[in-house]
C-alpha cells in the first residue's frame, strides 16, 4: 500500500512542504466520504495502516495471528457509535441503504441486510452508521484482542454507551473519541475542542454534562491509572472488571451504568469478520488456495457461518459483478423504464466502464478470474444471463415470441459479447484508458449500424 499512498498525497502536492501547507479540512475534503468496500484501499486513499518494510513489517492483522506482537497488558474498546464519525454514511432512508450495502458488500448484500436491520427509512442511516463502526473500528479490535488475550491473561475491553450533551446536539451519538475526556479526567474538553468547527459544535453550556459524567469520570480514570500502575485495571474502590478471554469474551460497559457483559455485537462481528478474512485471502494466497476453513478460521468464526453469510467462495469473489448485473436487472425490468432497450444498454455501459476505469483493483481481479476455471464458469454464467436479459428485452420490446426470435438473440450477444471483447483487449494491453469510449462504440454500432430486424428477416 505504500505505493499508492504516496501517488495519493501527490494530488495535493508536489512534495512533503506541500502537503504540510494544506489544511485538515483541505484533505478530508479531497479524500471524499469513507469507504469500506475496498476500492478506496486500492487506490490508497483509505486511512489505513501503510506496510512500508520499516515502521510496519507487515500487515499489521498478520503480525497478531502470527503472534509477532508484544506480550503486554492491553485495553481497548470502542463507543457505541463509531460510524456517526464526520457524519457517517451517505445514508438517509432505505433505498439509499441498499444501495450503499450493494456497494460495500456485493453479492452479500442481502444477508448484510438481515443483520443490519432498518425497518424503515427513519432508521437507515442509523443501521448504516452501526455497520460502518462495526466494521472500520468494532472488528478490527476484537481481532487485536483475540489475539493477545491467546498470550495474555491480562486482556480487557471497554465499551463506551454515555450519551452527553455534545452527542445530542450534532446528533453523532457516544461518538468516536467521546470517552478521552472521561478516561483523562479532562471534562468538559473533548477529543475535537470545545468549539465549533467544520466537525460540529462542540461548544459546552450547562445542559452538555452533569454530576454523573463526573462520576463517571472518575471510575474510568480510576481504572485506567490502575491499569497504568499494574497491568489491571481492577483494585480497591474500583468495579470489578473481568478480562477478556477465549469463549466469553467479556467486556465492561461505560454508559448510565457500570456493567459487565458477554461478546460484544457478536452476530454482526462474525459476518463482518468472514466477509473481511475472505478478502485478506484471495489477495494473499490467491482464490484457489484460500479454502472456506482457512477463512472461517481466520475470522474466527465456524465453517457454517461463512456458509450461511455467503453461501460459496465463489459467490464472494464474483460479488461485484453479481451486483452489476442485479442492478442491470432491476432497470431494464423497471415498468417506468422511459428509453428503449438499447438506449438503456447504452447508459449502463458507460456508468459500468466509467466505474471500472475509476476501480484500482480491476485488473488485478481479472488476473485472479482468470487463473480459476470455477470463477470463469461462474463469470460465464453471468455473461450469459446478461444476453438472455437484453434478448427477450429487445423481443418484447418489437413485439416477438422470446423463445423463436433469433434475431434479438444475435443482437444481444453482439452488445454482451462486443463489451467483454473490448475489455479483454483493454487488459492485453495493460490500460483501461480508452474503455469508455471503446466500449461505447460497439454500442452505437449496434444500434446505427447492426443490420436492422427488417433487413434480418428478408
Amino acid at each position: 500500500m505504500r505505493v499508492p499512498m504516496e501517488k495519493f498525497g501527490e494530488k495535493l502536492g508536489a512534495d512533503i512542504a506541500a502537503l504540510r501547507s494544506k489544511s485538515t479540512a483541505e484533505i478530508i475534503k479531497l479524500a471524499g466520504p469513507m469507504d469500506i468496500s475496498g476500492d478506496a484501499t486500492d487506490r490508497g486513499e483509505a486511512y489505513m495502516p501503510v506496510v512500508d518494510g520499516f515502521v510496519l513489517p507487515d500487515d499489521p492483522a498478520r503480525l497478531y495471528l502470527t503472534g509477532k506482537f508484544h506480550n503486554v497488558s492491553l485495553i481497548a474498546g470502542t463507543n457505541a457509535d463509531e460510524g456517526t464519525l464526520m457524519g457517517g454514511p451517505p445514508v438517509r432512508n432505505l433505498a439509499q441503504f441498499r444501495k450503499w450495502a450493494e456497494k460495500q458488500f456485493g453479492s452479500q448484500a442481502d444477508d448484510f441486510l438481515k443483520v443490519y436491520v432498518a425497518p424503515g427509512d427513519a432508521d437507515a442511516h442509523a443501521a448504516a452508521a452501526r455497520a460502518y463502526g462495526d466494521f472500520l473500528f468494532l472488528q478490527g479490535t476484537r481481532s487485536v484482542l483475540r489475539a493477545v488475550a491467546a498470550a495474555n491473561v491480562n486482556t480487557f475491553q471497554y465499551h463506551f454507551t454515555r450519551l452527553n450533551g455534545i452527542g445530542r446536539r450534532i446528533n453523532w451519538g457516544a461518538f468516536h473519541a467521546s470517552e478521552l475526556p472521561y478516561v483523562f479526567l479532562t471534562l468538559p474538553d473533548s477529543a475535537f475542542g470545545t468549539s465549533a468547527s467544520f466537525l460540529g459544535d462542540f461548544s459546552v453550556d450547562a445542559d452538555t454534562y452533569n454530576e454523573y459524567d463526573s462520576t463517571l469520570a472518575k471510575a474510568m480514570s480510576g481504572a485506567w491509572v490502575q491499569f497504568a500502575k499494574t497491568g489491571k485495571p481492577n483494585g480497591p474502590g474500583l468495579l470489578p472488571w473481568p478480562a477478556f478471554a477465549k469463549g466469553k469474551e467479556s467486556y465492561l460497559e461505560f454508559g448510565d451504568q457500570i456493567v459487565a457483559k458477554d461478546k460484544l455485537r457478536e452476530k454482526e462481528l462474525d459476518f463482518l469478520s468472514g466477509f473481511t478474512e475472505s478478502r485478506r485471502l484471495f489477495r494473499r494466497k490467491g482464490f484457489g488456495a484460500a479454502t472456506l476453513e482457512e477463512i472461517a478460521a481466520k475470522a474466527g468464526v465456524h465453517k457454517q457461518t461463512v456458509l450461511r453469510y455467503f453461501g460459496s467462495k465463489d459467490e464472494i469473489a464474483v460479488a461485484f459483478r453479481q451486483v452489476a448485473l442485479h442492478n442491470f436487472r432491476k432497470g431494464l425490468l423497471d415498468p417506468g423504464r422511459k428509453v428503449s432497450v438499447l438506449e438503456y444498454w447504452r447508459d449502463f455501459i458507460e456508468a459500468s466502464a466509467r466505474e471500472v476505469t475509476r476501480r484500482g483493483d480491476v485488473v488485478r481481479y481479472t488476473r485472479l478470474v482468470e487463473s480459476e476455471p470455477d470463477l470463469m464458469a461462474a463469470l460465464f454464467k453471468i455473461k450469459m444471463q446478461y444476453e438472455e436479459l437484453l434478448a427477450s428485452a429487445l423481443s418484447r420490446e418489437a413485439g416477438t415470441d422470446p423463445a423463436h426470435d433469433l434475431y434479438s438473440r444475435m443482437l444481444a450477444a453482439f452488445l454482451a459479447d462486443g463489451n467483454f471483447a473490448v475489455f479483454r483487449m483493454m487488459l492485453s494491453n495493460d490500460t483501461l484508458d480508452r474503455y469508455v469510449s471503446t466500449a461505447l462504440r460497439v454500442v452505437d454500432f449496434a444500434i446505427h449500424r447492426f443490420p436492422s430486424r427488417k433487413d434480418w428477416s428478408r
